[in-house]
């Protein structure tokens, strides 16, 4: 069992040190009394860390990262982690395939199509789903929902 929030503070802590998160303004709303999830920490480590990652290379030039948290009763408990940025966005024509392995809209940054990969294969494979919606030029939204068991 792990602490949603421990987590982002740790990978948080990490990326703190990458130049392309230095342009980052980050808001986290976490609350402290949201249920351990039954996810490994390495998992939850990795998911975070390329969402958060992935944002923060979308706003070179400066945004604003929106990770909330909160307990979702109805249909069936869970906990719903949102991803909330204000970079370039993705295009309608790349949000299809952001999720195949070596799919990369970032080739010349060095993008190799295997961190969103990897995290929707560790976010079903600890029970949860992931969601994407995303604006050109607005900012993008990645929302996890990790079932209470």
């Amino acid at each position: 069992f792990v602490c949603v929030k421990d987590i982002l503070n740790r990978v948080v802590s990490a990326l703190k040190q990458e130049r392309s998160f230095k342009q980052v303004t980050l808001i986290e709303s976490i609350p402290s009394h949201l249920p351990p999830l039954r996810v490994p920490s390495i998992d939850l480590e990795e998911i975070f860390f390329n969402l958060i990652s992935n944002a923060s290379q979308a706003m070179l030039e400066g945004g604003w990262l929106v990770i909330e948290a909160f307990l979702r009763r109805t249909p069936h408990k869970a906990i719903c982690i949102s991803f909330r940025d204000t970079g370039r966005g993705i295009s309608l024509e790349a949000l299809p395939y952001i999720f195949d392995p070596f799919y990369t809209g970032r080739p010349e940054e060095g993008g190799t199509g295997f961190g969103l990969y990897i995290v929707k294969r560790l976010v079903e494979r600890n029970g949860g789903q992931i969601t994407v919606k995303s604006q050109p030029h607005v900012g993008t939204t990645f929302t996890l929902v990790f079932p209470i068991r």
